[in-house]
């Protein structure tokens, strides 16, 4: 035993000489010191291996250490799951909050404590071990028995990121780190239990310095044990992340005009039945259909991000809609579609998180989240055809705007498709120069001559049933929208407009058919939007008469009018 342990010791004091001393001639050096001292089996270590041995590390050493701990301050009998419900204020909403599925299965099967992961072990020391609240500040302390865990923690955390690598002294800096973690841990737990734990902290070292020396035969086996997770996490990523984004896409279906009102009133039109093809221009014409498949000329290549620009109605946030629908649908109109094996839509206005983490555990990937760490997550992300769908740059806070940045730069492998307002796209093009991510700019044009009339006839056909009227009421308002010119054609290319002035015709053609200027169009509109914000059921639960809530919108109006007046003044 003490032959090998000598032969292990020179073959790393070797190899640092290798590593500091020798460049080319140290890396051949280092081969045959593999092959002439093979304490294990014989093998040619190269630097994408250091990155595994990292990974062994934790699996072999430091889960094994926690779950010491675990077993050394944990109450002595009963159930794991018994004594987080025995603690004060534990109920079933935060066992479930705290706990994601896997790990509720494992506590609610009262399975082997041997079997848990350093996540659970992590938790269930934070809960059920007598150490500090985990609101504590001995958490982030340093020198504490908590801090030292929660930095064990996050050496896993770095684990779970595909794109780590090592040099060699970068990986035996870690393994350092984590040793010396890993004694100051079992020192605070034997000073906590009393109990004496020399012998542990020896194994524990003689393990960590087999993890840095060992050959073939140690990580050859977890080699394939690990790309066998990373294949079941691919595969509950994409399992579970469809339903994640059919239950978003349900909230997404309905092209409602008026954000603001409630879409019940517009339940009617939904995105399959309605959404109408735009005119979207680059360097040319761009056909929707090639939407994602477009290149840059420069290079021929596929941008990594896809800018689609516009003014406010143009139709950016019913793209944003009918890409979400098209993704989800069984056979997707845009070429590619079928490649892409996630999408991400984000609204962002609606946007709160902090971090791309945050964003993605709490906001979009519930029933990921609850199957997956949110660092695995991530990585699993990484690893598959992905496309973020980003609404409404111009619309996000700064706090925002800092995890769009995140998100360009944590996926660089990732397709983006973000919306914008024309004079916000300076911005976001100057943000992706910055960090190297390829663009292709586009400008939404709105609707063509010919699709404003199939837009119309979309409306027309989900507010109306009977099919002779229907043709009465789609022919009338074509030649509504084509005589004389009284209104300019720039208010027909708007798909807003153009949704709301049908929608305006449908209620009342007579009164429609009597405007012969944009302005009285736009005071129709107006009446009309206030007409249903006076009617919206939160504020008749005021007990409010009409009349008096229409005098205080029209006072408002007023006031906005005014303001407006003396800025353009200025």
């Amino acid at each position: 035993m003490e032959g090998v342990r000598f032969l292990r010791r020179l073959k790393y004091n070797l190899i640092q000489i290798a590593h500091r001393k020798m460049s080319c001639f140290g890396r051949t050096f280092l081969a045959l010191l593999y092959i002439c001292l093979p304490v294990s089996t014989p093998v040619l270590q190269p630097d994408d291996h250091y990155a595994l041995r990292y990974r062994i590390a934790l699996e072999r050493v430091v889960k094994p250490v926690m779950h010491k701990v675990y077993l050394l301050l944990r109450p002595k009998s009963g159930k794991s799951k018994d004594h987080l419900f025995a603690l004060n204020r534990f109920s079933q909403i935060k066992y479930k909050k705290t706990f994601n599925v896997s790990q509720r299965r494992k506590l609610d099967n009262d399975e082997s404590s041997e079997g848990f992961d350093i996540s659970l072990l992590y938790l269930l020391l934070q809960h059920v071990c007598g150490l500090a609240d985990t609101n504590d500040s001995k958490w982030r302390t340093p020198g504490t028995l908590e801090n030292s865990l929660t930095l064990l923690k996050n050496h896993r955390n770095t684990s779970a990121h595909e794109d780590i690598s090592f040099t060699f002294g970068e990986l035996q800096k870690e393994i350092k780190d984590m040793e010396e973690l890993c004694k100051s841990v079992l020192i605070a737990a034997g000073l906590k239990s009393r109990d004496l734990l020399a012998s542990d902290i020896a194994e524990m070292e003689t393990a960590m310095e087999e993890v840095l020396l060992g050959g073939v035969d140690l990580w050859e086996p977890y080699k394939d044990a690990l790309l066998k997770l990373r294949s079941e996490q691919k595969t509950v990523l994409i399992r579970e992340g469809r339903k994640d984004i059919l239950s978003l896409g349900k909230n997404l279906r309905i092209l409602n005009p008026f954000s603001w009102l409630l879409d019940s009133y517009y339940s009617h039109l939904d995105v399959e039945q309605i959404f109408t093809e735009l005119t979207i221009k680059g360097e040319s014409k761009v056909d929707m259909q090639h939407l994602i498949t477009s290149k840059l000329s420069s290079s021929g290549e596929l941008p990594d991000v896809i800018i689609a620009s516009g003014p406010p109605g143009i139709g950016k946030t019913s793209l944003f809609r009918f890409m979400v629908h098209d993704w989800l649908s069984s056979q997707p109109t845009i070429l590619g579609m079928e490649n892409i094996e996630l999408i991400i839509p984000v609204e962002l206005r609606h946007v709160f998180s902090h971090s791309v983490k945050d964003l993605l555990k709490d906001e979009i990937l519930h029933s990921v989240s609850q199957q997956l760490e949110t660092d695995d997550m991530i990585s699993a992300l990484k690893n598959v055809s992905l496309l973020w769908l980003l609404d409404g740059y111009d619309e996000a806070s700064n706090n925002t705007k800092k995890v769009i940045k995140e998100i360009c730069k944590k996926f660089p492998d990732s397709r983006i498709l973000i919306t914008t307002r024309t004079e916000f796209r300076n911005k976001i093009e100057i943000t992706l120069d910055k960090i190297k991510r390829t663009y292709l700019t586009l400008c939404v044009q709105g609707f063509s001559q010919s699709n404003v009339e199939e837009c119309a006839k979309k409306l027309i056909n989900v507010s109306v049933t009977d099919e002779v009227e229907n043709t009465l009421k789609l022919q009338s308002f074509m030649d509504f929208c084509q005589r004389d010119n009284r209104i300019s054609w720039d208010v027909f290319h708007v798909p807003l407009y153009i949704t709301l002035i049908v929608i305006l015709w449908l209620n009342n053609p007579d009164k429609v058919s009597l405007v012969k200027s944009r302005s009285a169009l736009y005071c129709l509109l107006v009446d009309h939007i206030v007409q249903k914000l006076i009617e919206r059921d939160s504020f008749n639960q005021l007990n409010q008469l009409k009349s008096l809530l229409q005098t205080k919108v029209n006072v408002f109006l007023d006031y906005l009018g005014c303001v407006l007046w003396d800025k353009q003044s200025d």
